[in-house]
Parts: C-alpha cells; structure tokens; sequence
C-alpha cells in the first residue's frame, strides 16, 4: 500500500499534466481543464493510504477527472497552451499549431462522451474495456484522423458504438437538438463537405473535408 506523502507529491509532479492536457481534450477550455485535474488530484489525497500502486491512483484521478469534465460545461473554447499530443522535437511549430487546431476542431465534432472515450484510449492508453468500465458505458472504440489530400484538410471521427437511424436524427432536430445541421451549415459556407454515416448497432462515421487555407 503506498500512505507517504513524498510519494503523493512525487506523482503528482508527473502526472499533473497529462491530466490536465486530457482535461482540455474534454471540456476544449484550458483553464476549465486545470481546475478540474486540481479537483481530482484534491480527492485522490484523502484516498492516497488506499492506492495500491501508480496505476491503481491513475485510474482513480482520470475518472474522477471525466466525471468532473461531465458536469462542467464548457464556458468558452481557449487556446491550449503547449503541445496536445506527443511530437517529435524538430516538427516545425507552424505545422505543430495547425495539427493542434485541427484535432480541437476533430474533438468538438463529437460529444462530450465520445471525445473521453478518444482522450482516455488514445491519449492517457487506457484498454478499451478500462475505458468503459471508468465511464460507466459498453466498450466503443472512437477514432479521430486527420489527414491533408492535396489542397485540403480532411477529419474522420469514426465510432463503433450504437449508431442511430436516420429517422432518429430527424427526431431529434425536430425536438431542437440542430447541433449537425448547424455544422452542415458552417462547412457548407466554408466551402467544404460533410459527410455522416451511421446504423443502428453499426457505429458512426462522420467525416469533413474542407478546402486548405
């Protein structure tokens, strides 16, 4: 059992700021993301004496950081400060900066729910079946991709989950819920395409592909 201080204070200087950083990933609102990993940081202390390793606390901190990141609501999307995802030292810092706006613009294509599948799997490496049972839900794996084609930029959001039927996206407009047809809207001034692709028990795809400024 790990119950020393030192130790507490040791993984918080080395986890700090993943979790923040997966934070941001979340809520997209840097300062949100480091109150909330403050907060869960704070209720891991009082637990500390019960964790029986790294992993065991890591597990504790991220979950309870995605249920914070559940009930906050993101007040405004601020620039993140730093590096998003891990890149090699001599990638130039233009490109860097575009990468880290086009995986914002990726994540806020998806629901909250979603991109804490994205950030706990492909950012913090959770297993799937981890992931799942810290965020209360049925394994689903969410991919996010971005690639450049010649003269543009293209994002795919592909997830394996439930899916919905057509029918059931018309409901939901009707019933206020104009989320994607606003999307449609933007990309469409934008001079771009977009593109969904969803069954029921079949997943989703969503993918838009906008000309490269």
């Amino acid at each position: 059992m790990v119950a020393d201080r030192e130790g507490f204070e040791r993984f918080f200087r080395e986890r700090y700021g993943r979790v923040v950083r997966a934070c941001a990933l979340v809520t997209l609102d840097a300062a949100a993301a480091e109150e909330i990993a403050a907060e869960a940081f704070s209720r891991l202390w009082p637990r500390w004496n019960r964790m029986h390793d790294d992993d065991h606390a890591g597990g504790y901190v991220y979950t309870t950081a995605m249920r914070l990141c559940s009930k906050r609501r993101t007040r405004s999307r601020r620039e993140l400060i730093g590096d998003v995802v891990e890149r090699p030292a001599d990638r130039d810092e233009s490109s860097a900066a575009l990468d880290r706006q086009e995986v914002f613009a990726a994540l806020a294509l998806i629901s909250l729910r979603q991109r804490q599948a994205v950030v706990l799997r492909d950012w913090a490496g959770f297993e799937t079946d981890d992931v799942a049972e810290m965020l209360g839900m049925k394994p689903s794996t969410v991919r996010v991709q971005v690639t450049r084609p010649a003269g543009a930029t293209r994002l795919a959001v592909v997830d394996d989950g439930r899916g919905f039927a057509p029918a059931d996206r018309e409901r939901r407009a009707e019933a206020g819920h104009v989320g994607l047809r606003l999307l449609e809207g933007l990309v469409d001034q934008a001079g771009g395409r977009l593109t969904i692709r969803s069954e029921p028990g079949q997943g989703t795809t969503v993918e838009l592909e906008v000309p490269a400024r």
